[in-house]
């Protein structure tokens, strides 16, 4: 259990995040796919991914979704960008997201977090 407190709650207004590190969320299969879909389909892609990275996050912080609860997540303009992790070239993305959570400040998403990937911020927020 962390040892400082975080809250997850349900809004009713979708929150806004930005990524201010690359977020890796595509390992070498699913990228293979992703190069063959259509804009649109990457964008619905992108979103799958993404709910299921804040999933993930939950569920390893120890709190657990309640029935009925639905996640809700969607990016904002997503931009690819070249990244290296252990030295392999990858692809990462910036850019912004909406969700139906409101998320602790400091938190990281997707693959190598422990290495400085997938930081988010809530958008507007000066830190300190």
């Amino acid at each position: 259990m962390p040892v400082f407190p975080l809250t997850f709650e349900v809004v009713g207004k979708l929150k806004r995040y930005v990524f201010v590190s690359p977020w890796l969320a595509l390992n070498q299969e699913n990228y293979r796919r992703y190069k063959e879909m259509s804009s649109l389909e990457r964008r619905s892609e992108l979103d799958r991914v993404l709910v299921g990275n804040l999933l993930s996050l939950f569920k390893g912080l120890g709190w657990i979704l309640p029935r009925g609860l639905t996640v809700f997540a969607a990016m904002e303009q997503p931009r690819e960008v070249p990244c290296t992790h252990k030295g392999v070239g990858l692809i990462g993305f910036m850019g912004s997201f909406v969700t139906n959570f409101e998320l602790p400040q400091s938190v990281a998403v997707g693959r190598a977090v422990s290495h400085g990937f997938g930081w988010i911020e809530k958008h507007g927020w000066q830190g300190g």
